[in-house]
């Protein structure tokens, strides 16, 4: 169940940014960040399909082709890919989770630091609460780079992969690091003042 989970989140958020609806915002809705995504994952090598270059002059059969030589439909990726994939979104999701659940302290300690410029023990604690945020951060930042790097040995392996399974999890492996990325510099200017 769990698999069938992590494979339906990613096309999910990559049929999500595919959709013409999400391509372009309405100038006067209101701020929803499901109204318009814009997709993240333009320099992530194997996102865009580059992979899967040769499949429409691949047959039934073909390492190109979607198709089984009998006419079924391969799965989306090899089993050992699809393990490796499923093991750096577990990270990714585990170390979004993790943030979720200490988001609200970290916040309020920069908040009181902030409000308080003159004490140095809420400045020390709020210092090491953006550090743990920063030790999150850089996990995020590995499972986005070992994603990509799985990304170009799709691309090289000369086989078929679901692209679009694919994009969605550079989607939201990119979108982990850009949260942590913005809220680090958000709550670090906090300090600065």
């Amino acid at each position: 169940m769990r698999k069938l989970i992590l494979l339906l989140l990613p096309m999910m958020l990559a049929a999500n940014c595919s959709a013409p609806a999400a391509q372009t915002a309405e100038p006067d809705a209101e701020a929803n960040p499901d109204k318009f995504i814009e997709p993240e994952t333009s320099n992530m090598v194997g996102a865009k399909g580059e992979g899967n270059s040769a499949l429409k002059a691949a047959k039934p059969g073909d390492p190109m082709s979607p198709f089984n030589a009998d006419g079924s439909i391969k799965p989306a990726f090899e089993r050992e890919t699809l393990q490796r994939l499923n093991a750096i979104m577990v990270r990714a999701k585990a170390t979004i989770d993790e943030y979720d659940q200490v988001r609200p302290g970290v916040e309020k300690l920069v908040a009181e630091a902030k409000a308080a410029p003159d004490d140095t023990a809420k400045r020390a604690k709020a210092q090491k609460a953006l550090g743990d945020v920063r030790a999150l951060h850089k996990q995020a930042i590995a499972a986005r780079d070992e994603l990509s790097v799985e990304g170009q040995k799709l691309v090289d392996s000369k086989q078929w992969y679901d692209q679009v399974v694919f994009s969605g999890m550079a989607t939201f492996a990119t979108r982990v690091e850009s949260e942590f990325a913005e809220d680090l510099k958000t709550l670090g200017e906090g300090l600065k003042s």
